[in-house]
């Protein structure tokens, strides 16, 4: 009988041992699901059994990926890139260290919490705190929007946070060059050979549009003595 009763006992302590272990399992499967749904647009069963079995893959933040462009695109220097435009790259990476440590208290973020509000609040930190004007703005959205799509293109994100966000830029009369200035540009050395084409093919551009500009003057001249465009006093 002592037996029996020593023999019971065991097996509702064990019955009561299974239920606070399957209790433990209920509340961090719950724990595993508000979390994956707090921080993706969906929740799926695979994604809860990865994060309960510790099989979740790290999550790609925005830095990181910023980061790893510009060591890719830094490669390309003289090649496909210009100097100045890996110094713009740079200074949007600096921009966005600096906004998210002001804004959030945050080093990082990760890419799928950037959305909607935060692109316009990062504009709105560019025209306030930098004293951006809307150009230099403008220029800035547009490079944070090319790292955001790398994201989306590498489906690291769902939803394009640029999707109603339009960039503003102004138009500006940007004046002409001098002879002095043609001729700095005529004499610099390149490192890249597609500059030094780039650069042959404006100085040639530039000089036949004076050629066309001065012969139509002339032609001007001597058809109409009137035309204002006449070079005779």
């Amino acid at each position: 009988m002592g037996h029996e009763s020593r023999e019971s006992g065991r097996k509702q302590c064990q019955g009561k041992t299974d239920e606070l272990y399957l209790e433990d399992i209920r509340t961090a499967l719950s724990n595993h699901y508000r979390y994956v749904e707090s921080r993706d647009s969906f929740v799926t069963a695979e994604k809860v059994r990865n994060a309960f079995l510790g099989y979740e893959v790290r999550q790609q933040t925005l830095l990181e990926l910023f980061k790893q462009h510009n060591e890719d695109a830094s490669k390309l220097n003289g090649i496909s890139k210009a100097p100045a435009t890996l110094v713009k790259y740079d200074r949007t990476y600096r921009r966005l260290e600096e906004f998210m440590k002001v804004k959030y208290k945050v080093s990082d973020i990760a890419l799928r919490e950037i959305d909607h509000k935060f692109v316009t609040d990062f504009e709105f930190y560019l025209r306030t705190v930098s004293r951006c004007n809307e150009n230099t703005t403008g220029k800035f959205m547009q490079i944070f929007r090319k790292i955001v799509l790398i994201a989306k293109n590498n489906g690291w994100i769902t939803i394009d946070p640029f999707a109603n966000y339009h960039i503003h830029m102004k138009a500006v009369d940007r004046g002409y060059l001098t002879e002095q200035e043609l001729e700095r540009i005529l004499q610099k050395d390149f490192n890249s050979r597609r500059l030094e084409q780039v650069r042959d093919v404006f100085i040639f551009s530039s000089i036949a549009v004076l050629v066309i500009v001065f012969s139509m003057m002339m032609w001007f001249s001597m058809v109409m003595p009137e035309n204002p465009f006449s070079t005779r006093k």
